[in-house]
């Protein structure tokens, strides 16, 4: 059991009291859109993931003054600061920080402080990996957001780290080269992080016997295709799979969900290849409405004793060689 942080503390409850003002509206009888509670769900998530999906280090002053330095590039000269201002003001610190470290103009903007390292999942990431590589074991690293990965791999190369990594804007042609090489009884790199849906049926990474889901969606099938990544033929260990769920977040309902969906579900693994878009996306909407109703069922029973604790819930399944 790691602590969130203090800054991360703050965005959790920041966001679970708007949540529970949802609930309050509808107790009184308000019509509350399904976007409103999809947004809600969706901010919930990225609080128990990171703070960093938020913006809570750049401040006003620090955003006023990236305006302006934003003018001496070439490609802002023509632009209007203050617009240039209220576009930031939306963005997040992982944004912001992206924006300065690509833009020379901006470099003295960057974090430089290890901020990625701000949060109890990364801190047992980070502790896990360790443990893993100094066993000689090979691990991959599923998450569903994009940005999320962005910040990991932040977070690698200051626990240095080596890795491979593979999202959707990979290039085919890229990812053989690199799962050839992480396969590859040689290769020296112990790490391959992968975005959960952009993996594909096909891929083997059996050399891999740790898989790491640092963060689950709305479809348990998803971390279950991605587990299979390492069930493949030619894989001769035991398989590790290690999730990590963010305690008093509704990442713990997002757990109990696909432990009750899994459990429903006739569908076999074999049958990855057959779901299409619709039907994934309808997997993916009854997922976000049971876990809607779990959250806001305890939110309404103002269960405080949960939600004000600041740690996570690792859970494990050891499965045999496939």
């Amino acid at each position: 059991m790691v602590g969130i942080g203090r800054l991360h503390l703050m965005v959790k409850n920041d966001l679970q009291e708007r949540a529970r003002d949802v609930v309050r509206r509808r107790a009184d009888g308000e019509q509350m859109s399904a976007k409103d509670s999809a947004n809600i769900l969706m901010k919930l998530r990225q609080a128990a993931i990171h703070p960093f999906l938020f913006r809570r280090i750049y401040d006003e002053k620090t955003l006023r003054l990236i305006s302006k330095a934003c003018l001496k590039d070439e490609q802002w000269v023509q632009s209007n600061p203050n617009l240039i201002y209220q576009e930031l003001v939306a963005y997040s610190d992982m944004e912001i920080h992206q924006l300065c470290a690509k833009n020379a103009i901006l470099h003295k903007y960057m974090l430089r402080n290890d901020e990625w390292m701000i949060s109890g999942k990364v801190e047992k990431l980070a502790a896990l990996l360790k443990q893993f590589t100094s066993e000689g074991h090979r691990v991959l690293i599923f998450s569903q957001f994009v940005m999320v990965m962005d910040i990991l791999e932040l977070v690698l190369q200051t626990i240095h780290m080596e890795f491979f990594r593979l999202d959707g804007s990979t290039k085919v042609e890229e990812r053989q080269d690199m799962i050839n090489e992480f396969c590859d009884p040689e290769s020296t790199i112990p790490i391959f992080m992968l975005s959960t849906r952009a993996g594909g049926a096909g891929i083997n990474l059996a050399k891999a016997n740790k898989v790491i889901i640092f963060d689950s969606g709305f479809n348990p099938q998803d971390d279950i295709q991605a587990e299979n990544r390492a069930h493949r033929i030619g894989q001769e260990k035991e398989v590790e799979v290690v999730r990590l769920v963010a305690k008093g977040t509704i990442e713990e309902q997002i757990h109990i969900m696909g432990q009750m969906k899994v459990k429903l579900d006739e569908k076999v693994a074999g049958d990855e290849d057959a779901e299409n878009k619709k039907e994934l996306e309808q997997r993916e909407a009854e997922g976000q409405k049971m876990v809607e109703e779990l959250l806001f069922k305890k939110l309404d029973g103002r269960d405080e004793g949960s939600v004000d604790q600041g740690g996570f819930t690792e859970t494990k399944d050891d499965e045999g060689a496939h």
